[in-house]
């Protein structure tokens, strides 16, 4: 909900033009070389021991992709046949991994706004994926899927991504129907992956986020659900007489705000993501609460982890 002006206002579109500099693209950077730190430690202790043994094994080719490490070029191969072939090993086996990004306009509150953070996540972990060699594909949805960014594959691709995160949102009705744009998208899908779905989980439907999710698990998707929220949503700053807007609706309500209204929306709003929190962890879905107050490092980092991002 956003407000009057007695509280933040919503997050302006300029915010949006440049977020993807020099500066964010070494931090990815850093990301990764930690990731794969944690990654490593998972190995040795976990499930890929346990299944594989820790010997690395070579296991299968693909086309080179513009980015490629060139140690894994097989080059008799290529002295034959004049193709560039990727060497695959048992433990690098590649992942599909779709990210979709609610662009809706509940997400463009505060400071930084939910959508830049969002973004912010997706590009890091976009590069990570990519960096692993993995295939990635990118939606932003409203009360429809708005853009998409077919598969790509190869750290080089991240320019890609950086291009398609920048795209406006639609300026007509952008309220948000997640359970219909999760079917369409997982009826699209040609094959199954990890999906990861960053949104601040706001739908008129009571049931659209069990809807919306349940429909990536009935394909066989590992499933991770980023609830995006803002420190004023779960501690509003407003007390007295209050115009309230909804962000996506337009709809005002005029309302009186004391102490025990304030008690009974923190107690709501814990409510309200507790169930999301609850139906995902018994699922087997990896649910993370998403704080825009806090960096979108310390998120990826926990994305890796809990869920085991790059297994």
């Amino acid at each position: 909900m956003a407000t009057d002006a007695t509280q933040p206002t919503p997050a302006t579109r300029t915010e949006l033009d440049s977020p993807f500099d020099s500066t964010f693209l070494k931090k990815l950077e850093y990301l990764y070389i930690i990731s794969k730190k944690l990654f490593r430690e998972r190995v040795k202790g976990e499930r890929r021991a346990a299944a594989r043994g820790t010997s690395v094994e070579f296991r299968d080719y693909r086309s080179y992709s513009r980015g490629d490490d060139f140690r894994y070029i097989d080059w008799n191969i290529f002295r034959r046949m004049e193709k560039l072939l990727i060497k695959l090993y048992e433990e690098e086996q590649e992942h599909n991994i779709t990210l979709i990004v609610d662009t809706s306009r509940s997400m463009d509150f505060g400071s930084p706004s939910k959508v830049l953070y969002a973004k912010q996540v997706a590009a890091a972990l976009a590069y990570i994926g990519l960096a692993n060699h993995d295939r990635v594909s990118l939606a932003t949805f409203t009360d429809r899927v708005t853009n998409v960014l077919p598969i790509v594959r190869g750290k080089g691709q991240i320019w890609n991504v950086f291009r398609f995160l920048e795209l406006p949102s639609p300026e007509d009705d952008r309220r948000t129907a997640i359970a219909d744009v999760c079917r369409e998208i997982a009826l699209k899908s040609r094959r199954s992956g990890i999906v990861i779905l960053l949104s601040d989980f706001f739908d008129s439907r009571p049931d659209a986020i069990e809807d919306a999710l349940k429909q990536f698990l009935h394909r066989k998707y590992d499933v991770y659900a980023l609830h995006v929220v803002d420190r004023d949503e779960e501690e509003p700053p407003m007390r007295g007489e209050i115009n309230l807007i909804d962000a996506e609706t337009g709809e005002l309500r005029e309302v009186s705000v004391d102490a025990h209204t304030l008690t009974k929306y923190r107690e709501a709003f814990a409510s309200y993501c507790g169930e999301i929190e609850s139906f995902c962890r018994s699922r087997g879905i990896v649910y993370l609460r998403a704080n825009t107050s806090k960096i979108f490092d310390d998120l990826v980092l926990r994305v890796f982890r809990e869920g085991g991002f790059l297994d």
